[in-house]
């Protein structure tokens, strides 16, 4: 039903409270918030004919990008099957260097990404794969459009 990302919050304050707060924030952020639950069971209830529309639509980009991702070389990606996220090894091209800069896992890659392409990933390690990175394909073809092409430049320039 399109409702991706639906958490919002920050904190501000003393370290120690701040240092508290972090102990237990990914417990509090990592459920449904009853917004969330109420917009889940009034699409539930509603018309379901957007349904099929939404389907047709993240398959077109989720194929767009595994089709742009199997051409990159240093890239392996397998077909995801029910998710709105790639998720390629990258582990071809750990150890590449841009000028300075070298590339020893996905937290390094992501940041370089970022940085020198203006384009945001998520590092594998997050998951637990430090050899992978997770790409979103929840956002608009113009979108990824965009971030695909600039992706492949930054892996183009390294070395």
């Amino acid at each position: 039903y399109a409702m991706t990302g639906w958490r919002i919050g920050y904190g501000a304050g003393p370290v120690e409270y701040i240092s508290q707060m972090s102990k237990i924030q990914s417990h509090m952020t990592s459920n449904p918030t009853s917004v969330s639950q109420w917009a889940a069971v009034t699409a539930l209830n509603g018309p379901q004919d957007c349904v099929e529309a939404m389907v047709k639509v993240f398959k077109q980009r989720r194929d767009y990008v595994y089709d742009i991702l199997i051409q990159m070389e240093g890239v392996k990606c397998q077909p995801c099957l029910g998710t709105f996220y790639m998720f390629p090894d990258v582990s071809r091209l750990l150890g590449r260097r841009y000028g300075d800069r070298q590339i020893v896992d996905s937290f390094d890659l992501c940041n370089y990404l970022l940085e020198e392409e203006k384009v945001a990933l998520v590092p594998g390690n997050a998951f637990g794969s430090p050899n992978h990175v997770r790409i979103s394909f929840a956002a608009s073809m113009d979108h990824l459009e965009k971030a695909m092409v600039r992706i492949q430049d930054g892996l183009l320039k390294l070395g």
